[in-house]
């Protein structure tokens, strides 16, 4: 299990650095050629891979901090705030969760955990 932590640590930052010299390219194109259909798409697959990548490195560092137990549950029968209260008990996460989309509750919490 720690060679697969590691893996994904490792590999996490190796990607990082490709999609920021892909990034920086896309800057510079942009510059020189304007935008187009293409840089737009490259951004924009740059930013979800980027983010794709953060995500596996946070859920990589939770595994590292918390004891992974598994235990079944009926999502059907959970709140959103109950699930939540699973994922991160020792936490109260303040922001308005009825109509807020789940990305932006995933992305709070990471941010909550980076700055801790």
């Amino acid at each position: 299990m720690e060679k697969q932590k590691q893996f994904i640590t490792d590999a996490g930052h190796e990607l990082k650095t490709p999609l920021a010299v892909i990034s920086a390219d896309v800057d510079v194109i942009e510059l020189t050629a304007g935008k187009s259909e293409w840089t737009d798409s490259i951004r924009k697959q740059t930013v979800q891979m980027a983010e794709l990548i953060k995500h596996l490195l946070f859920l990589s560092k939770m595994e590292e901090k918390y004891e992974l137990v598994m235990e079944e549950i009926n999502l059907k029968e959970k709140s959103l705030a109950d699930v939540l209260k699973l994922i991160n008990p020792d936490d109260i996460i303040d922001i308005n969760i009825s109509n807020t989309p789940l990305e932006e509750i995933i992305s709070e919490i990471y941010r909550k955990e980076q700055s801790k």
